[in-house]
């Protein structure tokens, strides 16, 4: 059987889903690649003068405000959908997680 750790990584892992041409569900590995590309370009800016010229690079290719601002939208409507879709179902009483009958 699964402990509650076990399948709070499987949901997590289901989040991610899979890569950009998979039909997995999931906000997909790009758009988690974006976000956390974005973090790091926001610490980076923290240490960098006020007039220092940077962009957000992926790899080589600099991301477009349009292709950051999908993905960050997807991801939090994705998230909400989730938190959501999850209260719901503990307003009516189901545990977090399911816990298996041991007979």
């Amino acid at each position: 059987m699964l402990g509650t750790w076990s399948l709070a990584l499987i949901i997590i892992a289901m989040v991610i889903g899979g890569g950009v041409g998979s039909t997995a569900g999931g906000v997909k590995v790009l758009r988690l690649l974006i976000l956390f590309r974005l973090m790091q370009f926001f610490i980076q800016r923290t240490a960098m003068p006020p007039h220092a010229l940077a962009e957000p690079k992926l790899a080589t290719r600099v991301l477009e405000g349009v292709e950051i601002e999908r993905a960050l939208l997807l991801i939090i409507l994705f998230i909400m959908t989730i938190v959501i879709s999850w209260l719901i179902f503990l307003a009516y009483g189901y545990p977090p997680f399911p816990v298996p009958c041991l007979k």
